[in-house]
């Protein structure tokens, strides 16, 4: 191990996670031992970058990039260059958030222009573009070979960063931009979502509360925001988005509140949130709400979810309120194998189509795994047409030719093929 390595105890303790790239004219900077870098810190990044322990490499790198002077930045563009893009992810982010530190725009546009990989570009972004943002967010908004990503618009990443460095940065006009965006593509709704997260962390609900209801536009966004920020506040404080859901809720401006806070509020509270839900007046946004809260609920707690739809009685079960859950219900017996359970509880769905959508369902599942009993069932299943059977066993023959040719075709290849796919 190098040398420059016998300094870091005394000061590694001062970075951050990803602290980088920082002279004495630097934000944040601090004090840093002599001798740290030498007069080519590219070389001396690149000797860090071949540290075999992946801690230590990185806690050199950080310590090479905190000391280097900011009129010798252009080591690390050099090293970039270098690097190349063989299995040293970690290495470039690493870099690049250095190089933010000094000089945020020249690392935002390398991002954008050379990194090739979507998630590594992904995570630099958030690094540099929030640090140009940070140090001048209206440079970065009217620069729109980088801001315009793409002609669909903003990279979503480079977006949330953006959102993230302007708020504090505390520079103004931050919600004009975001109204401004207009409803072509996703970005005013990510810009919206952004403002809304790290308002609702630094501020605090209440006042959260007071920001959305004076907040300016079209009902359409305002909707949207008042929606986005029930989501949050579900999360951090369950209770104040219900007493808010009870002010306004019968509102146009807050009508799908309660498919928002259920829905977010599910993960943590499970079958809680989903009685919450279930004893709204009945409307369509209650039933989107139910429905995509049990979705959410079943992915994350199966069993439990399972539990509390069991829990209805039969005359419950057919009812509007249940039909979404009912059908995922369904889907997951079938999945799970229990073919008896899933085709009883078919009888619930009250629509005769997703009824038979879901039976067809359980059909094509059940004929790959036993195909004689599935046949068996479908010869005296009566809620299924006749052509409707038949069109299950042809999809299922279709399948089993398809796998079958595959099967051969695979069964007929030389013996090195299989060597070379298993080394």
């Amino acid at each position: 191990m190098k040398n420059r390595l016998r300094f870091l105890p005394s000061f590694l303790l001062l970075f951050a996670l990803l602290p980088a790239g920082c002279g004495e004219d630097s934000p944040d900077s601090v004090a840093v031992p002599e001798g740290i870098v030498s007069n080519d810190p590219a070389a001396d990044l690149l000797e860090d970058i071949e540290i075999e322990d992946r801690f230590e490499r990185m806690e050199s790198m950080m310590a090479t990039m905190r000391a280097i002077a900011p009129g010798k930045i252009e080591a690390i563009p050099t090293v970039l260059k270098d690097l190349g893009h063989k299995g040293r992810e970690i290495e470039r982010i690493l870099l690049v958030s250095g190089w933010a530190r000094v000089d945020p725009e020249a690392a935002t546009k390398w991002a954008m222009a050379k990194e090739k990989q979507e998630f590594v570009r992904s995570a630099m972004f958030s690094e540099a573009a929030y640090a140009w943002a940070l140090e001048d967010p209206e440079s970065l908004r009217t620069d729109f070979k980088v801001g315009l990503y793409s002609t669909r618009g903003w990279n979503p990443t480079m977006l949330r960063a953006f959102i993230r460095g302007w708020y504090d940065s505390g520079e103004p006009e931050l919600e004009t931009f975001i109204r401004d965006l207009g409803r072509a593509g996703d970005d005013q709704q990510r810009a919206i979502s952004e403002l809304i997260d790290v308002k609702l962390e630094k501020e605090g609900p209440e006042a959260m509360i007071a920001w959305v209801t004076d907040l300016q536009g079209e009902k359409r966004y305002r909707s949207y925001a008042y929606s986005r920020l029930a989501a949050d506040i579900a999360v951090v404080d369950p209770e104040r988005a219900i007493a808010w859901c009870d002010e306004i809720c019968d509102t146009d401006l807050g009508e799908d509140l309660p498919h928002w806070i259920a829905s977010s509020w599910v993960r943590d509270a499970g079958a809680k949130a989903m009685d919450w839900i279930i004893a709204r007046p009945e409307s369509p946004a209650t039933r989107v709400g139910i429905r995509s809260s049990y979705r959410r609920f079943i992915k994350t707690s199966p069993e439990e979810a399972e539990a509390w739809l069991e829990k209805f009685p039969e005359e419950e079960r057919a009812g509007p309120l249940l039909q979404g859950p009912i059908i995922m219900y369904v889907n997951r017996q079938s999945n799970l194998a229990n073919d008896d359970v899933a085709i009883a509880w078919t009888k619930y769905i009250d629509n005769d189509w997703e009824r038979e959508r879901s039976l067809t369902t359980i059909a094509g599942r059940w004929l790959r795994r036993d195909e004689e009993a599935a046949r068996a069932w479908l010869a005296e299943e009566e809620e299924l047409a006749e052509s409707a059977k038949a069109d299950i066993i042809k999809v299922h023959e279709r399948y089993q030719a398809k796998a079958r040719k595959t099967r051969e075709k695979r069964e007929s290849r030389p013996a090195w093929v299989d060597e070379e796919l298993n080394e």
